[in-house]
Parts: C-alpha cells; structure tokens; sequence
C-alpha cells in the first residue's frame, strides 16, 4: 500500500475503511469512563502523599475513580473519608486493598500482614 502525504488533518484524511468495525467492535459493551480533572488530580495527589510513585498513584487513581463511579461516589467525600483512617495503623491499606481486590480478577488478591498478638496460652504447652 502507498503512503499518502496531506495537509488535512488527521480526521480528514482518508482511513482504512476496517479500521472503524474494528473500533466498534472492540469497544463493544465496554463502560466509557470520564473523570474531572481535578477529581484525577485530588486522587492522584492523595495517593502520592502516603510514598507512592507517579505510575502506582496513577493506576491505583484510576481504579479508585472508576469504583467511585460505579458505586455513585463523590471521590473528594471517600478521600475526606480515608485522611481519617491515616492514624488507625493498617486500616487505610486495607481500605486501599480491597478497593483493589474488587477489580482484580478472583485467583489473585491482595493482602495485609496482621499484628501478631504475642501472648499466646498455648505457647507454654509446646515442647520442643
């Protein structure tokens, strides 16, 4: 096939007539999603906040906001919401964990390590 070179812009020039069924049919039944900017923005910057890094902030963000929509969630009240969490030790991660587990598949979730209660009656009934 041979390129062709225009000054059109990009929606104006000819396209491959497949291209098109082929958008259709792979965006078939699939859920637009559209966040405000400075939901994205809140939720992105929340997350960098607690040590994440720019791309983990960006997909856990992502996933946060999609949850808050399909649930019919206002993102800023759940972030008001979690910054209470921050004292309580892990509670906030397990927040953010099952958040995630919610969109993973079944076969593989996230988890937390719980604190190990050190008194332990039977441990004096265990000889070695």
């Amino acid at each position: 096939m041979q390129k062709t070179f225009s000054n059109l812009p990009i929606d104006l020039q000819q396209k491959d007539s497949a291209e098109s069924t082929i958008d259709y049919f792979e965006n078939y039944g699939k859920l637009e999603l559209q966040f405000k900017a400075s939901e994205s923005d809140a939720v992105i910057s929340f997350f960098k906040g607690r040590g994440m890094d720019d791309n983990a902030a960006k997909s856990v963000g992502f996933i946060f906001l999609k949850q808050c929509k399909l649930d019919d969630v206002n993102p800023f009240e759940l972030i008001t919401q979690l910054k209470k969490l921050e004292g309580q030790g892990n509670a906030l991660d397990n927040v953010i964990g099952e958040v995630l587990n919610i969109n993973r598949i079944k076969t593989s979730t996230l988890g937390s390590n719980k604190n190990v209660n050190e008194f332990n009656p039977e441990k004096r009934n265990i000889v070695a």
